[in-house]
């Protein structure tokens, strides 16, 4: 076991652990649509965009990091842009 090993704590937000997350409010989603356990869940429909939304904004936010830790050079833009 190395040093960083060792000084990694439990509450150090990984990858992994980010989308073990995301899979649990999902899963809290998909259940509350089932039961009807919000005002929101009355609506068809409703609880599917907010999961979807939940979905895009970790994607938003998780996949720039992702490709600058494994070295993916930032999309160029174009001179129309």
């Amino acid at each position: 076991m190395t040093d960083e090993e060792r000084q990694r704590r439990w509450y150090h937000l990984t990858p992994a652990r980010f989308f073990v997350g995301l899979l649990a409010v999902q899963v809290f989603l998909y259940l509350s649509d089932q039961f009807n356990w919000f005002p929101f869940n009355e609506k068809k429909g409703w609880t599917v965009l907010i999961a979807v939304g939940v979905v895009v904004r970790v994607l938003q936010d998780e996949l720039p990091k992702c490709q600058i830790r494994n070295g993916v050079p930032p999309p160029v833009q174009g001179p129309g842009f």
